[in-house]
């Protein structure tokens, strides 16, 4: 059975259509899961990991990713305080 160019054409781009909304869609909540995260060690001025998992609402790991980018970032930076971790932004 043979397939011309056409119909190739018609069968391969709705799936690469909704592979690039989905990425899409991805990287937007990424960058409104590290804004709210910055927003309550902002907010907070600084804040531990329970504040801001309890405070923005975001599951655990993602608290965990974000803090981890924006502290790889340089935007927050880890601060130890009698035996306790807090987040606070950089000045």
């Amino acid at each position: 059975m043979a397939v011309s160019l056409t119909e190739l054409f018609i069968l391969i781009t709705p799936p690469i259509i909704i592979i690039v909304l989905i990425l899409r869609y991805r990287k937007r909540k990424r960058s409104e899961m590290l804004a709210r995260v910055l927003a309550v060690i902002r907010s907070r001025g600084k804040a531990s990991l329970d504040d801001i998992i309890i405070i923005s609402g975001l599951p655990i790991y993602s608290v965990h990713n974000a803090v981890n980018e924006l502290v790889a970032r340089g935007i927050i930076y880890v601060k130890e305080e009698d035996g306790k971790i807090f987040y606070t932004v950089s000045k």
